[in-house]
């Protein structure tokens, strides 16, 4: 889905962001991008989603160049930026009403199951932001990143505003659309157990000159239950990302 190679993004400063940083991503992936603030988790990102181009380097999204092929992504950012006059509904039909016109856009049913699909009821449709309680405005903001049925969505913190209960929940939500729509998923966290937990592949990332340190797969053995946050299994995986967090 994605080739990255000698990627370096400066802003003008002498010390580059990232600096000829090189990865792939596969499609229908689930790849967490883990490490300390300021190493360039976002930036990368926001290279993926063509939001930035690099300095230098090359990306590749589904075989062609960047930019000449629109990369067909979802993106929920750390807050919801919901519109607080529009009902959920209306704000789900917003990316509608500023994208281009399909034959195949989603009418109001289709919305509401989607809505039903990320963990909201239908009764939830009518309410405003401020009616709606974090988790609630978080499920509708990323409902409203699937409205157009991208290839790939991208998360950038999107569960570090809500306690940890809700986050769980959050997690599973996202795990589950992740896979019934065979998204490719690219999430920035600094929470490892949420690496951990969600990931099919974890990237640790270090300031440039560093860069991608360490790849620690994740197994997905078994069903994605509460047993499985207390398995030997998944504790193995954290304390590998939280040695690897440690060495770089």
């Amino acid at each position: 889905m994605f080739q990255l190679t000698d990627v370096t993004v400066s802003y003008g400063a002498p010390r580059p962001v990232l600096e000829r940083l090189n990865l792939v991503i596969r499609e229908g992936e689930f790849v967490t991008l883990a490490g300390p603030s300021g190493c360039g988790k976002s930036t990368l990102l926001k290279v993926l989603a063509g939001l930035l181009r690099p300095s230098s380097g090359s990306v590749v999204y589904s075989g062609r160049p960047a930019g000449e092929l629109p990369i067909d992504a979802g993106f929920v950012f750390q807050q919801p930026a919901l519109l607080p006059w529009r009902t959920a509904l209306g704000n789900l039909r917003l990316p509608l009403e500023l994208g281009r016109r399909s034959n195949a856009r989603p009418n109001d049913r289709e919305l509401l199951q989607l809505m039903r699909q990320v963990g909201l009821r239908e009764e939830d449709a009518g309410k405003r932001p401020a009616e709606l309680s974090g988790g609630m405005q978080m499920r509708l903001s990323l409902a409203r990143a699937l409205v157009r049925s991208p290839r790939v969505l991208l998360l950038d913190e999107p569960f570090a505003a809500v306690d940890d209960l809700l986050r769980m929940k959050l997690q599973d939500d996202l795990r589950r659309v992740h896979e019934q729509r065979g998204l490719t998923t690219i999430l920035v966290t600094h929470n490892l157990q949420e690496a951990a937990w969600l990931s099919d592949r974890v990237l640790i990332i270090q300031p440039a000159p560093l860069g991608i340190t360490h790849t620690i797969p994740v197994p997905r053995s078994g069903s994605d239950d509460a047993d499985r946050r207390s398995s030997a299994e998944f504790h193995s995986t954290l304390n590998a990302l939280n040695a690897a967090l440690l060495r770089s």
